[in-house]
């Protein structure tokens, strides 16, 4: 499956709430710097980019169904969501699986399960702490403790710089 054709699923699952749609850009963006940074493979950059458009899949049947969406229900309710996201495409089930598999780990920061897994982490935690400060949160002074690769810590130190005392 294209990349784009996978966004342009997402935005119509998406159903017109714009803080998803712009959550999973966002994410997208940062997820695909962060692969292209470390150097990552044409296979893993395009489960990267995959799994970034899907990681929450879940939010809308978890806020209708529990009202509200936090991160461990997203990951109860995401395999089967992903799996029908991408039946019927030219995806292999392979790299199905392993998507299913990241977004349903995505808020589980211990242990990190390979390239795949590790991007979406820093990505998301990027998103999610970003939307925190616009929202009038503090800013964080250092990256979470699951932060391994170069380019999400360069990413980190520029998102947040270090205020001046």
């Amino acid at each position: 499956m294209l990349t784009g054709e996978a966004i342009a699923k997402m935005v119509d699952f998406s159903a017109g709430n714009l803080h998803d749609v712009d959550h999973l850009l966002h994410v997208f963006g940062l997820a695909k710097a962060i692969a292209e940074g470390e150097g990552l493979d044409a296979e893993t950059l395009h489960a990267i980019e995959l799994a970034a458009v899907v990681h929450d899949i879940a939010c809308p049947l978890c806020r209708k169904k529990y009202g509200s969406a936090p991160g461990k229900l997203q990951e109860k309710e995401s395999a089967p969501l992903v799996r029908e996201f991408f039946a019927g495409t030219d995806e292999p089930q392979e790299t199905v699986e392993r998507i299913a598999w990241v977004v349903s780990h995505h808020h589980t920061y211990e242990p990190v399960e390979g390239a795949v897994h590790q991007v979406i982490l820093e990505a998301d935690w990027l998103v999610n702490t970003s939307e925190g400060v616009r929202d009038g949160r503090p800013a964080p002074t250092r990256p979470a403790p699951f932060f391994a690769t170069r380019t999400g810590l360069g990413l980190f130190a520029a998102m947040f710089p270090p205020v001046a005392q």
